[in-house]
């Protein structure tokens, strides 16, 4: 009986130690200092509700962070600062990456968008290696010294409309929009599809695009039932969200190969499972 006894009060005990150390974690990170948010990355301050929050750092407003580390590339202003520390992460502004642009004030609040900086409206993002538009990805532009410049007037009035048979001769599934005299990207793939295809150009998760940009290139609209069984595309995808499928509600996306390797498993990035076979959501 003492045998028990005493074999009981041990086990409680070395419990109860460990229980401790683990408040004790969580309280060091909860009292994390502004001062040391900034020493993990550069500019950043300690969120005023930390305490609730799991990314406990935060990037000034309209301010994202940044870095050649792919965890430092999260298009967000919050972080966990275990997550990034010594990986040379910033924060940095759109007009850090490109000259004149600005944060696109309608994504805000919506966390992880790819597309998330603008040029003014005439104006297009423009450097080597990348197709003029006037909304990109901070990441893609990265140290390639690019800035807004004015788009020309002929190029506007040459590409004013379009046809059905432009568009989807450029991609197969597509037809013009309604209103294309109002866009640059006179093109779209179906509702809940996006343009897809090997080359870089045809991996922008959007459903609109520019026909002469993509012409030639192999891109055809998909949904994402077509990369991953059983999936379907996220409601703010229109935002150019980087993973724009998602499973439902209770399940993953399974198989084997880069089906079983994603970072979040229930939200993926089509282009990236394109082309793998058998990856499927199951609960």
């Amino acid at each position: 009986m003492c045998k028990i006894f005493f074999a009981t009060f041990i086990f409680t005990n070395i419990a109860r130690a460990g229980a401790m150390r683990d408040t004790t974690n969580v309280t060091e990170a909860k009292a994390l200092g502004g001062d040391e948010c900034s020493t993990h990355v550069v500019g950043s301050e300690k969120r005023s509700s930390h305490e609730q929050q799991t990314e406990i750092c935060k990037c000034p407003e309209d301010s994202f962070i940044l870095g050649n580390h792919k965890k430092c590339q999260t298009n967000s202003r919050y972080f966990n600062p275990a997550d990034v520390s010594g990986l040379g992460c910033a924060c940095k502004r759109c007009p850090d990456i490109v000259a004149m642009s600005t944060i696109r004030e309608e994504l805000k609040k919506s966390p992880r968008v790819s597309e998330m900086c603008k040029c003014p409206n005439g104006y297009s993002a423009k450097c080597s290696s990348f197709a003029p538009r006037r909304y990109f990805d901070p990441v893609k532009l990265m140290g390639k010294d690019c800035r807004c410049q004015e788009v020309p007037t002929t190029t506007l009035t040459t590409t004013a409309t379009v046809g059905h048979n432009t568009c989807a001769t450029a991609v197969p599934g597509s037809t013009k929009r309604t209103q294309q005299e109002k866009y640059t990207e006179k093109c779209k793939c179906p509702e809940d599809a996006f343009i897809l295809g090997s080359a870089r150009k045809c991996q922008t998760n959007s459903r609109y695009f520019i026909p002469t940009e993509v012409s030639g290139l192999g891109c055809a609209c998909k949904l994402c039932s077509d990369i991953v069984a059983g999936s379907l595309m996220r409601k703010d995808s229109k935002f150019r969200v980087a993973e724009t499928c998602k499973c439902p509600t209770d399940q993953t996306v399974k198989g084997e190969g880069k089906c079983s390797s994603l970072r979040n498993p229930r939200y993926f990035d089509p282009s990236v499972l394109m082309g793998t076979t058998g990856c499927k959501c199951l609960p």
